[in-house]
């Protein structure tokens, strides 16, 4: 990432692989090291996250050269896979939390809150949320586990403990990697 003209030298997704956990990560160990280096690359890629968001309030998946802001790996280019947002949203939150930055601390926020309205009455999260409205795009699987974490470091524990309640109701969770969406894997 280069900081002073604000791209990627290819692309990034916003977590899972690369991005806001990886950035968190720096940031801590910058900070512990006291390597100012390692602080300011961080600070870059969290900024440069928490700035764009979607139109629907989340973040998005992923930035890619020369593209920009884009939903991800998979085929269906109006949504964004639930753990993509979510693992994002929690390592922002703790970043924020750290690092006291508010620009970090509200775009998270509005993560949540996005997640927050489209939860269902009997705690099930979103799979997938559309870009435009942030609505729900999909119920299919079990992704929106994910949420659970980030809605906890949040301090909606309401809502996680509802959510959790309804994903204990599955044997297997399948579909937490965007790029292979519906299947079992070993991310599950």
């Amino acid at each position: 990432f280069d900081r002073a003209s604000g791209e990627d030298r290819d692309h990034m997704h916003v977590s899972w692989v690369s991005g806001v956990p990886y950035a968190y990560a720096l940031l801590c160990h910058g900070l512990r090291v006291g390597n100012t280096a390692y602080v300011e690359a961080a600070e870059g890629v969290l900024d440069f996250v928490a700035q764009a968001l979607t139109p629907g309030g989340t973040f998005w998946a992923r930035w890619k050269e020369p593209e920009g802001w884009t939903t991800g790996w998979h085929p269906d280019h109006t949504r964004l896979h639930a753990r993509t947002l979510a693992d994002a949203t929690l390592f922002m939150l703790r970043a924020a939390e750290l690092h006291g930055r508010a620009s970090w601390r509200d775009a998270a926020r509005s993560n949540v809150e996005v997640v927050l309205r489209a939860q269902r009455d009997d705690g099930a999260l979103p799979a997938a949320h559309r870009v435009e409205t942030g609505e729900a795009a999909s119920w299919d699987g079990t992704a929106g586990i994910a949420w659970i974490p980030a809605l906890v470091e949040a301090g909606e524990r309401g809502a996680a403990r509802r959510a959790g309640a309804y994903f204990a109701q599955f044997e297997r969770w399948y579909g937490a990697p965007e790029d292979v969406d519906l299947a079992l894997t070993s991310e599950d």
